[in-house]
């Protein structure tokens, strides 16, 4: 009698044990996950074994992790992450014979990756404030994490008349 009573101890403590286990992990991942340090997460959440309650939670961190490390294989700029890409400044000019104009851009990149490239799309104004023409042209330039950069002698292409305004949209960019 003593030595079943004494097995089913241990077995409670075992389990109780990779229960407390279980919920370390998950913490620990949630916290890595939110942190945005991926890798490490994702270590945290695979150690949760498949019986444990708390699997199915770790499980759907897991899928995200691989979707976003999809993300950054493929290089191309999230929807998300383009809100994240602004233009602070911009000026424009333009040669006034041939009707090419010139821009230059401030930039910058609230996300917490490198920037290739952007794609930019240009629109031009009249005296009237009419649209006149749409230009879009993809500048290869390097802006840091959290940081902005200038773009110099932006020319997108040729207009079949004298514009007085333009506005400009970052409509594409990739990761370095």
């Amino acid at each position: 009698m003593k030595n079943i009573l004494f097995l089913i101890v241990v077995l409670l403590a075992g389990c109780s044990a990779s229960e407390e286990d279980s919920q370390i992990n998950l913490a620990k991942g949630d916290e890595f996950f939110a942190k945005e340090e991926y890798e490490v997460a994702e270590y945290y959440y695979e150690r949760i074994p498949e019986e444990s309650p708390l699997y199915a939670q770790a499980e759907k961190k897991l899928v995200a992790i691989h979707e976003i490390k999809a993300q950054w294989m493929d290089r191309t700029v999230s929807e998300e992450d383009l809100t994240r890409l602004l233009i602070i400044d911009l000026s424009s000019g333009t040669d006034n014979v041939l009707n090419i104009p010139a821009h230059r851009l401030l930039i910058r990149n609230n996300n917490k990756r490198d920037i290739a490239s952007v794609k930019l799309e240009f629109t031009y104004f009249d005296e009237q404030g009419e649209v006149i023409g749409h230009l879009q042209t993809d500048v290869p330039i390097t802006i840091k994490a959290n940081d902005q950069n200038e773009c110099v002698g932006v020319n997108p292409g040729r207009l079949d008349r004298k514009f007085t305004k333009a506005s400009a949209q970052i409509i594409g960019a990739m990761y370095q």
